[in-house]
């Protein structure tokens, strides 16, 4: 239990910042600005990859070799950016790549955050749970929310994305047993159904791949972890582009 409670500490800690994160790169004016939230998105990447690999083997060169992932990493992104920092002072504005870039960005922390938390709690399945665990979705949740809400009181209101959270939040593959699975799967239908009529274009097209990922739940998982991970990366994207 006081393990489960430390993570849950670390994963408040991490949301927060990866929040931080994403409502700073729609302020940054800067390519400075802009640069210093891809270093806060690459460091946290260093920081679970090198947990991760500890985790799964944990020795004195284990950790060794974690602390040079993130050192190496921050020497060879203050190599990169810093001899030029003097043309990062001019004027920056999100294109689609910066804005497709951050969201990456933001799910593959995400991802790696729930591999993390998944290997301290002794998961064997890895690959299913990283995808399919409250550690994936629920911190994914609480972060699609809080940027919502940002947005929300600027008087921005997307309800082609606002159905996306709930889907989030009602994964059926989260617990095994019947009466989740089919009363999430309902419900992720619903919401699903319900993005299709309030969407367009590309959206629309991934609530309609939401559908068919959820009802192949029957036979096969691998898709709607595919889907839902695509839509998490659309909503970022979406929300940083407009």
């Amino acid at each position: 239990m006081e393990d489960l409670f430390l993570l849950s500490i670390i994963a408040g800690v991490m949301i927060t910042a990866i929040v931080f994160l994403l409502h700073e790169a729609e302020r940054v004016k800067s390519k400075l600005g802009f640069s210093l939230v891809v270093f806060g998105f690459v460091m946290m990447i260093t920081m679970f990859l090198g947990a991760s690999f500890y985790l799964l083997s944990p020795s004195n060169l284990s950790l060794a070799e974690a602390i040079l992932i993130n050192n190496f990493t921050m020497i060879a992104y203050i190599l990169l950016v810093f001899p030029f920092i003097k043309k990062f002072k001019v004027k920056f504005e999100m294109s689609y790549i910066s804005s497709l870039s951050v969201s990456l960005l933001a799910v593959i922390n995400e991802i790696l955050m729930s591999l993390t938390f998944n290997i301290a709690c002794g998961v064997s399945n890895l690959f299913y749970f990283t995808f399919n665990s409250g550690w994936f979705f629920y911190p994914m949740m609480a972060e699609m929310l809080s940027i919502y809400l940002i947005h929300y009181i600027k008087g921005e209101f997307r309800k082609d994305l606002f159905p996306l959270i709930g889907i989030t939040s009602f994964p059926p593959t989260l617990i095994d047993n019947a009466k989740w699975f089919y009363s999430s799967l309902a419900i992720s239908l619903a919401l699903s159904g319900l993005g299709v009529i309030n969407s367009k274009g590309f959206i629309r097209g991934i609530y309609v791949a939401l559908i068919l990922s959820l009802l192949l739940l029957f036979k096969v998982y691998i898709i709607y972890d595919v889907v839902i991970t695509v839509s998490m990366i659309t909503y970022y994207f979406s929300l940083l582009s407009q």
